[in-house]
């Protein structure tokens, strides 16, 4: 008698995230012939043996695999960077005949991301002391004006004196 052992499934979309919100909307399209694979060393790098496969015209994707931990990833496209997830893979333990549905959001927005705080020390870094400042105001200035004007992207920092901030291009 012999034990048949059922592939499990890894499934999902990889689709264009014009705004960078990391949630598909209505006009956001999916991105053919992208690379979708599943990472068994878990390297960031697509190796000789590593199962994978490429985006349909609808986005989608579909990995048989044998049962094991895996980091589902995505080859990212020149000019995009991966919004959804934000560590950039998923992190799956599949058993046999398991189906896990995963969904990549990229986009080619640059990202500008740090902390505000209140340097009392002065040495240009954030240590022990120093204490994060919530609600400034970040802004890409445009116009090299020094104010913020409400055409110019910015972001407020939270509690924790975080901001991200989305930008139209690189540069």
């Amino acid at each position: 008698i012999f034990a048949q052992t059922q592939l499990a499934l890894a499934t999902g979309t990889v689709f264009n995230d014009k705004n960078g919100s990391g949630t598909r909307e209505s006009d956001e399209l999916p991105l053919r012939g992208w690379t979708v694979f599943a990472d068994a060393d878990r390297d960031g790098v697509l190796d000789p043996g590593e199962i994978s496969t490429t985006t349909n015209s609808k986005g989608g994707y579909r990995l048989n695999l044998p049962a094991a931990r895996y980091l589902i990833r995505v080859v990212v496209g020149s000019g995009y960077r991966v919004t959804s997830p934000m560590s950039g893979s998923f992190d799956v333990t599949l058993d046999n005949a398991e189906a896990v549905r995963n969904v990549f959001a990229c986009t080619t927005l640059a990202l500008l991301s740090g902390n505000v705080f209140s340097d009392t020390n002065s040495d240009g870094a954030l240590n022990g002391n120093d204490a994060a400042l919530k609600g400034w105001r970040v802004f890409d200035d445009t116009d090299g004006d020094g104010v913020w004007d409400a055409n110019e992207a910015s972001s407020v920092t939270d509690a924790g004196g975080k901001y991200r901030l989305l930008l139209a291009a690189a540069g």
